[in-house]
């Protein structure tokens, strides 16, 4: 120990280190890691954050798959959780601010109703919509189509799609001749016919009349 002690002040002193023979050699030390080992401590703080946070891993192979819409609501069940409760911070945030600024209208003499404003947040998460159809529609006739139409996610306002549909209806009805209420022929039609009576009546004026002062070519009944 001694002797180590005087070699290892030599050597940090002088940066020379005396070996004791031929076969000896120094180098420097050094910890070999098992790669395997490593590789599986990685992977599991990685599953342990994406469980304690509540955050499915989206790049994992068995998330996605064939699953159905339910299976993978039940997968993103503790993000949706934890979106909700962001969403309802925001909304007390947003309505305290509304109601700062409804109050500083009311100072200039400008009405706002603070409760009118509703803020609203929509999700990012992509929607199975084929399954979505089929779901509308089996509640057809069940329940009223703007709850329907409400189903479908690409629709932001139900009502103003509810009275666009209803116009597009109409319009349909009326362009389809069968339901043309005044039942009038088209004005060319109406000329030919006109034309076609004025040209047999002064066909039958210029017949010759007989003795009788009566024209010729038509019976008298």
């Amino acid at each position: 120990p001694e002797d180590a002690k005087v070699a290892m002040k030599i050597l940090s002193e002088e940066g020379l280190l005396e070996l004791p023979g031929d076969s000896a050699r120094a180098e420097f030390l050094k910890n070999t890691l098992d790669e395997s080992a490593t590789e599986i401590l990685r992977t599991a703080l990685k599953e342990d954050i994406y469980t304690f946070s509540h955050v499915p891993n989206l790049t994992d192979e068995n998330f996605a798959g064939n699953t159905s819409g339910v299976a993978m609501e039940f997968k993103l069940m503790g993000l949706e959780m934890i979106t909700k409760t962001k969403e309802a911070n925001y909304k007390r945030g947003l309505r305290q601010r509304i109601a700062i600024f409804a109050h500083y209208l009311g100072m200039k003499q400008i009405a706002l109703e603070s409760h009118s404003i509703v803020p609203q947040f929509s999700r990012g998460l992509p929607k199975n919509l084929l399954e979505i159809s089929q779901i509308v529609n089996n509640l057809e006739g069940k329940v009223t189509n703007r709850q329907l139409i409400s189903l479908l996610p690409f629709v932001e306002d139900p009502d103003a799609e509810l009275e666009a549909l209803e116009e597009e209806k109409k319009k349909n009805m009326e362009d389809m001749p069968m339901f043309n209420k005044d039942n009038t022929k088209p004005e060319d039609e109406v000329e030919d016919e006109e034309s076609g009576v004025l040209g047999e009546e002064e066909s039958q004026s210029d017949l010759p009349a007989d003795g009788q002062g009566r024209k010729a070519g038509r019976p008298v009944r």
